[in-house]
C-alpha cells in the first residue's frame, strides 16, 4: 500500500458489519474508526478527512447517498465505497453520479471489499500526490515571477549601461 496506515470510516447501521470490516481491516494496517448511522457518519466524516469511505446505502435515519453528498461537499475528492443488500442498476448509477468510487452488494466477500478498498487507497494517493505537485509547480512559479520582477527592478534601477556579453 502507497499511504501508511490508510484511514477508513465505515458508516453502517448493522453492528455485525461495522465490527467485522473493523477486524477484517485493521490487522491488514488500516486505522477503521466506525459510525453507526447516517447522522454520525455526516458528523465524523465531515469533521475529519478519511482515505476512504465505506457506506451503507439503507439506513434508517439518513440515505446513504445523502451521507455520500454531505461528504463529497466537504471533501470533493472523497474516495467512497457503497455497499447496499438491496443493490439495483439505478441506485449503483445514482451513487456514481454523486461520485461513489465503487459499489458492492451483500454479501460480498472480504477479499473483494479488501481489493476495492486497495485500490481506493492508491487512488487516493495520486489524487494526494497531483495536489502536492501543483502546490509545488504554483510555489516555483512565484518564485520564478519573484525573481523576474527583482530583476527588472535592478535592471531598471541602474543608471549606467549594461553590457551583456554571455548569457
Amino acid at each position: 500500500m502507497i499511504i501508511k496506515n490508510p484511514k477508513v470510516l465505515v458508516i453502517d447501521d448493522e453492528f455485525g458489519l461495522r465490527d467485522g470490516i473493523k477486524r477484517l481491516l485493521e490487522p491488514e494496517g488500516f486505522i477503521v474508526d466506525t459510525a453507526e448511522n447516517g447522522t454520525q457518519g455526516i458528523e465524523k466524516g465531515t469533521s475529519f478527512e478519511y482515505d476512504v469511505y465505506i457506506l451503507d446505502l439503507k439506513m434508517p435515519d439518513i440515505n446513504g447517498l445523502d451521507v455520500l453528498s454531505n461528504i463529497r461537499k466537504k471533501y470533493p475528492e472523497a474516495i467512497c465505497i457503497i455497499m447496499t443488500g438491496h443493490g439495483s442498476i439505478d441506485s449503483a448509477v445514482e451513487a456514481t453520479k454523486i461520485g461513489a468510487y465503487a459499489y458492492l452488494t451483500k454479501p460480498f466477500m472480504p477479499d473483494d471489499l479488501l481489493a476495492h478498498l486497495i485500490r481506493g487507497v492508491e487512488r487516493r494517493w495520486y489524487i494526494l500526490e497531483a495536489k502536492r505537485l501543483k502546490e509545488e509547480q504554483n510555489r516555483r512559479l512565484l518564485e520564478i515571477a519573484y525573481e523576474q520582477t527583482r530583476l527588472k527592478t535592478i535592471i531598471n534601477s541602474i543608471a549606467d549601461g549594461i553590457l551583456i556579453i554571455n548569457e
